[in-house]
């Protein structure tokens, strides 16, 4: 703005002034200026609006953190990339609510954008990239509206359908009380995915709609050890708990089709593994039945509930939607709770 392109903090200086200036044809100008203090991490701000022109002007300022979609994450990716454990998503503070925060894979609930729109005063609001953070803090007394908004055409619902499994347990007794269990099961999940998309930033009222079902299979050896808590002479509660090793032997991808108005839209959905393997923790509790027959083929019946929880992030899903030049995509981490009913026949 005043004809320097480069800025320089001197010694013995303890503050440094940037200005940015804007003029349109009517004679408004904004000057934005940008203040640095040594030592400190905080950015001050302050703005200057003059107008030369002959009319009155009224308007109104606002502020806006924005990031990317995080990219996708390496095939391999280690404990190095801070993308797989760093919060992607907006978080602000304010009376009465204090602390809140809403990632971007749930801006979204039913095609509805999930905006705190609501006055805050003393409040902050901030957002995260990489392993670098940034946050707008207001003058201390201001009251300000803060919102959530995204620029892409495309939204996703995310939504878990359920799924199925099969395999075998071989269990060791320890005395009356303890059992360790190990096995091979495979399980197939099921989740649709709820594309919405606007071809026009113009008119958000129109959008179009679709759901594309992905199907994931991966095999599971569990290792879990268990008590056993006698409740009759042929009935027991058991608990256990351990990890696993899943394998998922390859990546998940669907995509369709709709013609609208003599115009082809393309869309896609997709899960994709950092690695084929991953180790949950899980967690048994359930009840078992032993029948007194020593000659009936099934001598046990087992029905309970398993839950597990992957260690680290494994999996990101993308979604994609294409329309002549315009295209929207969404890319996301996926979390990998498992919740399940199971039923076992037991051998002797």
């Amino acid at each position: 703005a005043d004809g320097q392109s480069r800025y320089e903090l001197k010694p013995g200086q303890d503050s440094l002034s940037v200005p940015f200036v804007w003029t349109d044809a009517s004679g408004i100008s904004l000057t934005k200026t940008l203040v640095l203090q040594r030592g400190k991490f905080e950015i001050g701000l302050q703005q200057t609006l003059r107008n030369a022109g002959a009319a009155p002007w009224s308007g109104f300022a606002y502020e806006q953190l924005k990031r990317i979609p995080p990219p996708p994450p390496p095939k391999h990716a280690g404990f190095t990339n801070p993308e797989s454990f760093s919060f992607i998503g907006s978080a602000w503070y304010g009376e009465p609510d204090k602390y809140e925060k809403i990632s971007f894979a749930d801006y979204y609930d039913d095609g509805v954008i999930q905006s705190p729109n609501k006055a805050i005063t003393d409040g902050w609001f901030g957002m995260l990239q990489h392993h670098f953070v940034s946050v707008w803090l207001p003058a201390k007394g201001d009251t300000q509206t803060y919102s959530l908004a995204t620029e892409g055409p495309l939204s996703l619902e995310l939504i878990p359908t359920g799924g199925t499994g099969a395999g075998m347990r071989i269990q060791h007794n320890f005395r009356k009380s303890w059992t360790l269990s190990t096995g091979l099961q495979y399980h197939r999940l099921w989740s649709d995915w709820a594309l919405t998309f606007v071809p026009d930033s113009l008119a958000p009222e129109v959008r179009i709609q679709d759901t594309l079902r992905l199907r994931t299979l991966r095999y599971r050896i569990p290792l879990v050890a268990g008590v056993r808590v006698p409740i009759s002479t042929t009935q027991h509660l058991l608990a256990g708990a351990g990890l696993a090793l899943d394998l998922q032997p390859s990546d998940v991808y669907t995509a369709g089709s709709q013609l609208r108005d003599s115009t082809f839209h393309d869309f896609s959905a997709a899960i994709n593994r950092t690695r084929w393997w991953s180790t949950p923790l899980m967690v048994e509790l359930g009840w078992s039945w032993t029948s007194p027959r020593a000659s009936s083929t099934f001598r046990s019946f087992y029905l309970g509930g398993v839950l597990s929880r992957t260690l680290g992030t494994t999996h990101w899903g993308e979604a994609n939607w294409t329309q002549r030049d315009t295209a929207g995509r969404v890319r996301l981490w996926l979390g990998d709770t498992v919740a399940a009913i199971e039923l076992r026949l037991g051998l002797h």
